[in-house]
């Protein structure tokens, strides 16, 4: 009796190895792995293409329309790898040097930039204490800050496109793919989501940073997005701890690891050929990759930041 090969993520069979090995490094097998390990962390009502819901009802009428959801079958990760793949990445010993070079240089650089911002801290404490016996106009100054912000917002960006509107707008191209693949997930989604937001000018866009250190970004989304509703009425928000923002990021990979389908349609034979099975291999593992949405913040805030210029034109 010959051997059975089964996959339970994907409820496929075979009695023939190299379908299966064949099977695990399909689009579909990967997709629908990492989908499951996303979901299982999450608390909240989602769906497979990044949006979330507050009640179940909402999540079940999202999916009976959702395009996406169609398309799951075509990109996922697997728990099971084939030992020949293993193998293949144990001996990779030249990308492993490579990879824990990158993080010692990530490291020395995080502390740098610690280094650099106690020092500015410490800065800002020296001017401030002179300050403190006249609370009133600290005050005064910063209830100035806010008026000037919601006129900027309200008046100025009334016709800033929706985070959402914004989102369904990117074009993701293989040049984003490739950028993923060569610099991390991190870079690659911040990329798009830089090179797309210049393309607009400051009112058009729907979000905007007011202070890049803590972070500070207000979005203009949908009064009722959080239920599923979009296209109504919309307005500007302050995003407390960045709630959207990160709903955003998320979105946005999931559109990237959908662009894959693009990639396997001009590379028909990268099975038979060791140079593309290498490249895809990357590209699955860069774009599905776990990340951490923080990182991609900390580089659109220090983009979208909004100078006093800006405000202080309204």
């Amino acid at each position: 009796m010959p051997d059975i090969y089964k996959c339970e993520t994907c409820d496929f069979t075979s009695s023939n190895k190299y379908n299966y090995n064949k099977h695990i490094m399909t689009p579909k097998h990967l997709r629908r792995q990492n989908t499951t390990s996303n979901l299982a962390n999450n608390d909240k009502y989602i769906c497979e293409c990044g949006k979330s819901y507050i009640h179940r009802t909402s999540l079940y009428n999202h999916k009976k329309k959702c395009g996406y959801i169609e398309n799951t079958n075509k990109i996922i990760l697997s728990k099971e790898i084939s030992n020949d793949l293993i193998l293949k990445l144990v001996q990779d010993n030249t990308n492993v040097k490579s990879m824990l070079f990158k993080q010692f240089e990530t490291l020395q650089e995080q502390q740098k930039l610690v280094q650099n911002e106690n020092k500015e801290l410490r800065n800002q404490i020296n001017e401030l204490i002179p300050k403190i016996g006249n609370n009133n106009t600290v005050n005064t100054t910063i209830n100035k800050q806010k008026f000037n912000i919601n006129i900027f917002l309200n008046e100025q960006c009334k016709d800033a496109l929706t985070i959402n509107e914004f989102i369904d707008k990117i074009k993701i191209t293989l040049d984003d793919l490739l950028l993923t693949k060569n610099k991390g997930i991190c870079e690659g989604v911040s990329n798009i989501f830089i090179e797309n937001m210049n393309k607009l000018s400051v009112y058009e866009r729907p979000m905007h940073c007011t202070d890049a250190k803590r972070e500070t970004v207000y979005i203009k989304s949908d009064v009722d997005s959080e239920n599923g509703i979009y296209g109504g009425l919309s307005q500007w928000e302050k995003d407390e701890k960045n709630k959207k923002l990160k709903q955003a990021i998320k979105k946005v990979s999931c559109a990237q690891q959908k662009k894959l389908d693009v990639w396997i349609k001009e590379h028909p034979n990268w099975m038979e050929k060791s140079d593309e099975q290498d490249e895809y291999m990357s590209l699955i593992k860069n774009c599905t990759d776990e990340f951490k949405e923080e990182k991609v913040i900390k580089k659109l805030c220090n983009n979208i930041y909004l100078n006093g210029e800006d405000t202080n034109s309204s």
